[in-house]
């Protein structure tokens, strides 16, 4: 019986400090995408836009009364590139800056600054894309890495910490394992990404739930004179673990799965490459249901040498 009111009393003060707190989590990870293989080093800058919309139920059990749904952008630049220190290995660096803002009930709460540094050391296995002699071309990537705290995660507003999904970074250090496989045939190919998170607890005794992504997207080589074409399209799915504080209770508006149609272009003339994608969420079922993805948009602009 004592465990069981410890139990409930821990429940309770938990809904009554977070559960108002419900939006979408802004920690995602990066992704290395279709990678050019004809030139060996890349440096580039990419956007991120994504969007969502909360509910949010009521904060505690004597109040019935649901707080007003809350609009939340997440913006991201970053800094990215990729280095071949000896042949095989790549190693991929990424620096993020957040512009993160909520609006709930009309009061806009808006936070900016470094996120978390990533930095990848992946194997080349299969290289055969720069092959001439090779009709069918293909490049297998495994490796993994860590994403460092380089980011806040103790940003208040009105002397009161914001929501862990709001901080510009996790407070954690994380470990990454990825592969990345791409198929070409001629002028029309495939590529298949994988990366999963293992998230460690930060210094406020919080921890964000692993993350599982895995993307297949077809594409085309098109070209017109010293200007080539890759239009590509797919699916992205992610899923996300519950959250977990202190205390060893999971939070329940947290974690969830989202499948994303995905349709883009990526333009190439002689060293520099620009493209767009645009995600339309095709399922969604994030934080019990609470949270509902719009639209995700990327941009990227890359120099390579």
């Amino acid at each position: 019986m004592k465990k069981l009111i410890i139990i409930i009393l821990i429940t309770t003060l938990t809904s009554r400090a977070f559960a108002c707190d419900v939006c979408s989590c802004s920690s995602g990870g990066s992704y290395l995408g279709i990678l050019p293989q004809f030139q060996k080093h890349f440096i580039g800058v990419r956007w991120y836009g994504r969007s969502f919309t909360s509910q949010h139920p009521p904060s505690n059990i004597q109040d019935q009364i649901a707080l007003p749904p809350s609009e939340e952008n997440f913006n991201t630049v970053e800094l990215w590139g990729r280095f071949y220190p000896v042949k095989r290995v790549q190693i991929f660096a990424f620096l993020p800056y957040n512009i993160f803002s909520k609006n709930e009930g009309g009061v806009n709460t808006t936070v900016h600054g470094l996120g978390d540094a990533i930095l990848l050391a992946n194997y080349a296995v299969i290289n055969t894309g720069d092959s001439m002699f090779n009709k069918l071309k293909h490049t297998l990537l495994l490796g993994g890495g860590a994403k460092f705290p380089t980011g806040k995660s103790d940003i208040k507003k009105e002397g009161a910490l914001l929501n862990p999904n709001l901080q510009t970074g996790t407070g954690s250090f994380d470990f990454i394992l990825n592969a990345n496989y791409t198929l070409r045939y001629k002028k029309v190919g495939a590529n298949t990404e994988f990366s999963y998170r293992l998230n460690t607890v930060n210094q406020s005794g919080y921890r964000f739930g692993d993350k599982m992504n895995a993307s297949l997207r077809f594409f085309t080589w098109l070209k017109a004179k010293k200007v080539s074409f890759l239009p590509n399209t797919g699916l992205t799915y992610e899923h996300a673990e519950k959250d977990i504080y202190e205390t060893g209770v999971r939070e329940f508006y947290s974690g969830g799965d989202i499948i994303y149609g995905t349709a883009g272009i990526e333009t190439y003339l002689k060293r520099f490459n620009v493209g767009f994608t645009f995600q339309q969420p095709l399922y969604s079922n994030q934080n019990e249901g609470l949270v509902s993805a719009k639209q995700r948009y990327t941009a990227n602009l890359t120099f390579m040498f």
